[in-house]
């Protein structure tokens, strides 16, 4: 996983859903059809408000039964009830996992109560054995009678201790204790509807269940009106915090593609941090700003030209580029690259295209660079990463020579014969050849779509 962090996905579907099922609350329903025999252990039910149907079917791709457990809570019970609640045997102990203007919770009851002592659920959470995840008092609304299985529909009201032990006989707690949480702040602006909303959560910190509370939070609060326009596009800036290493923070541009791409900045990154093999890292808070408009801002490479083929040192390499924006005219756009002036004579390539195209050159080229040996290399590989913004035309050009790198130390005029040597496979420390790279860049109002190639000549002066 910490190999290749320029790739085009950091994490597939099944590295997701394996990071989900080691959190997640659900446990599956009984089939239709089916009858339970013997002693079986009740669903967990899983609490939401603010949480709408649209967030919901995004999630279900990670958490399939998500539909058969999500109950829906009401704010002004809450209110109402917040510090008239006690945990007593038979009562409902929940372990809240978002909690501000939209809450996520797990529901289940409390077996008994000794003082400040707290036990619970009967069986275990996840079998996390220590833990510190918040614990809340709640309220069920109802019961619903299947000849399957029955369960319960009720909410989180308010947050009274922490969790401390999840074993395989019960949950524990102590109230009074103050649990360890994330604080989120989310301000959603829709243009077009001349609207904006600001969002204060907080996330119960964990490393396993933040990169995908994290998200939750995210596309919901974008997804907050119910949906996007048919067309949109999702301007946005996003600071993550951490204990024990840098911010990570970036702007981007999404267009067309839902909240998938929003998805994949959040939920990638902080599962390779929080979970790396290296270091303990906690996330300490989240910002993010997000602008959503009602248009399309999409546009792809139609074609391209360069000022010349044959060139000298010195020169520069114009490429004039035709771009076709969705249901608009075209338009054109230059981008240049200033070639050394002691590039040595010979035969090039010129690489035009979108973020995904330059991320793919740099990988193939410097693939050294982006293989993390630590918590500051993930750090500072998805740092880099996260700043290409998709809105970039990008121009690069292989250089001939060829360098050896020993983990990510650079050596990059070895002789052959040295070279040889230490690329050795009979070795053991990772050697990587690599070639150095020119690029540039321009932005653009469009997300970039495509890649042109050119082959180019390089002639001694005369």
């Amino acid at each position: 996983l910490y190999r290749g962090l320029m790739r085009d996905v950091l994490l597939e579907p099944d590295q997701t859903q394996k990071l989900v099922r080691e959190w997640t609350p659900i446990r599956e329903h009984v089939k239709e059809g089916e009858v339970p025999t013997g002693l079986t252990a009740l669903p967990l039910a899983l609490t939401a408000s603010g949480i709408n149907e649209q967030t919901a079917n995004r999630l279900r791709k990670w958490m399939p039964s998500l539909s058969a457990n999500m109950g829906t809570t009401s704010a002004d019970i809450a209110e109402k009830w917040a510090g008239k609640i006690e945990l007593e045997p038979g009562g409902t102990l929940t372990i809240p996992q978002i909690v501000g203007d939209f809450n996520f919770a797990i529901l289940g009851t409390v077996t008994e109560v000794v003082g400040d002592r707290v036990y619970g659920f009967g069986h275990s959470w996840n079998a996390n054995g220590a833990t510190s995840w918040p614990m809340g008092t709640g309220y069920v609304h109802t019961f619903v009678n299947l000849k399957t299985m029955s369960f319960k529909l009720g909410q989180m009201v308010e947050v009274v201790g922490v969790i401390q032990a999840d074993e395989a006989a019960a949950v524990y707690g102590r109230v009074g204790k103050k649990p360890p949480m994330v604080p989120a702040a989310i301000e959603v602006e829709w243009p077009y509807l001349d609207r904006r909303e600001n969002f204060e959560v907080k996330i119960a910190q964990n490393q396993r269940s933040d990169p995908f509370l994290a998200t939750v939070a995210g596309i919901n609060a974008i997804l907050y009106r119910g949906g996007l326009p048919w067309d949109h596009t999702i301007r946005y800036r996003i600071e993550m915090r951490f204990e024990g290493i840098p911010s990570l923070s970036f702007s981007n541009i999404s267009s067309q593609s839902d909240v998938f791409d929003i998805i994949d900045d959040l939920l990638g990154p902080l599962g390779l941090i929080l979970n790396n093999p290296w270091k303990e890292v906690k996330l300490t808070g989240m910002e993010m700003k997000a602008a959503i408009s009602d248009e399309a801002c999409v546009a792809r490479i139609k074609s391209a030209q360069l000022n010349q083929r044959i060139f000298q040192p010195g020169q520069t390499v114009i490429a004039t580029l035709v771009l076709q924006p969705l249901r608009r005219p075209t338009f054109g756009v230059q981008v240049c690259l200033l070639l050394p002036s002691d590039l040595p004579p010979g035969k090039y390539k010129i690489n035009i295209g979108s973020d995904l195209n330059y991320r793919r050159v740099l990988q193939d080229a410097q693939p050294h660079r982006y293989v993390a040996y630590d918590t500051d290399d993930i750090q500072r590989i998805l740092q880099e990463r996260l700043s290409l913004g998709r809105n970039g035309l990008y121009m690069t050009m292989l250089l001939p020579q060829k360098g050896l790198a020993i983990e990510q130390d650079e050596l990059p005029y070895l002789p052959g014969s040295r070279s040889m040597l230490l690329n050795d496979k009979s070795r053991k420390t990772a050697t990587t050849q690599f070639r150095p790279l020119l690029s540039s860049k321009i932005d653009t109002d469009y997300v970039i779509v495509g890649k042109q190639l050119f082959d180019i000549e390089v002639r001694e002066k005369y």
